[in-house]
């Protein structure tokens, strides 16, 4: 079984914008300028967050800013995932594995001795309070003590080709993203395989309409519960419960471009990293290389680098508690009051 540590490791690689992967030493080598924020979070005492790509984990409250990374037990300063857990805790993705912190100190999370398949005898034990986050080839669940590795069940035809071709590094069904929904389903965003959603009895997979062409990075359920999944080639679908749609495609915003040669192209909403709504209702989609979107009563609107972002390179949202949107970009971050967008300077460390 792989430890903890070469899932994790293996899983954020694939996060990765480019598609070079890195050697193990550059993996916790500090990044130059400019900052790459990969995840934000807001929690139940005002404080901010900021996960980032070579700095480790950015506090920010009342003016202050505070990095937090190897020197402080931060298991490595490449952070990818930074959630808020019971009052207190936050719960981190990072390259060498998950993290928690509980306001004074980091704790990487223990594994489980038992690897497992997706089986009901497993998953009848998970409870409401269980988070999840992404691995290798699968998931882990975390009960508050303990991560648990899961593998999915794997396709007939996946069956076949791993047994002719053993020694083949493969990744078709590793997670980038979670979610729970409203009514306790989970979802499940996977490298090449789709989206698939656990219900506490059966999985339903969703590959059609070119949604398992590439990574699905995020899955978000909007307020009148449709949901939308951002796929990292085909971009921007939505799902009512009943149908499938490639909004892209429909909008034609696509970019055959980057399936070929991996070139970005402006204007275009094949790339989604993020999606969030805000209070009034607007949903916004970001790109890792045409900057955001918005979609509001059947209209999308293109925001980048023109309009004041930090970079057309976005790969975070959030939105706080006072209703400001953070934008977290390859380049530092941008907040959004619903009128402008405005650069949020971070000092350096």
């Amino acid at each position: 079984m792989l430890s903890i540590a070469v899932r994790v490791i293996i899983a954020m690689l694939l996060l990765l914008p480019g598609s070079t992967v890195p050697s193990a030493a550059a993996q916790d080598s500090p990044t130059a300028a400019p900052l790459s924020i990969r995840g934000m979070v807001q929690d139940r005492s005002g404080v901010h967050w900021f996960a980032t790509d070579g700095e480790g984990l950015i506090r920010y409250y009342n003016g202050t800013f505070r990095y937090l990374s190897e020197q402080d037990g931060l298991a490595s300063r490449f952070v990818r995932v930074v959630e808020a857990g019971k009052p207190g805790e936050l719960l981190l993705t990072t390259a060498r594995g998950v993290v928690r912190y509980d306001g004074t100190g980091f704790t990487t999370l223990p594994e489980s001795d038992a690897s497992h398949s997706v089986a009901p005898e497993f998953m009848k034990r998970t409870k409401n309070e269980d988070r999840w986050f992404g691995a290798k080839d699968g998931a882990y669940r975390f009960d508050g003590t303990t991560l648990h590795y899961f593998s999915f069940p794997l396709d007939s035809a996946d069956i076949a080709e791993r047994r002719d071709h053993p020694g083949r590094l493969r990744s078709e069904y590793s997670v980038y993203c979670v979610l729970k929904d409203n009514r306790g389903n989970i979802w499940f965003g996977t490298e090449q395989r789709g989206v698939v959603r656990y219900d506490g009895r059966s999985f339903r997979w969703f590959r059609e309409k070119g949604l398992s062409d590439g990574a699905v990075r995020t899955i978000y359920q909007d307020r009148a519960g449709v949901f939308w999944f951002g796929n990292n080639a085909d971009g921007l679908f939505r799902y009512d419960g009943t149908t499938l749609r490639n909004i892209t495609e429909e909008q034609g915003l696509g970019n055959p471009g980057f399936k070929k040669g991996l070139s970005g192209k402006e204007g275009t909403m094949a790339r989604v990293w993020s999606i969030t709504e805000d209070r009034a209702g607007t949903l916004w989609v970001a790109t890792i290389d045409a900057g955001l979107w918005s979609y509001r009563n059947g209209k999308f609107t293109n925001y980048t680098v023109k309009d004041g972002l930090s970079s057309n390179s976005v790969q975070a949202l959030s939105l706080d508690a006072q209703g400001i949107m953070w934008i977290g970009t390859g380049n530092g971050i941008s907040t959004f009051d619903g009128r402008k967008f405005t650069p949020f300077a971070i000092p350096p460390r």
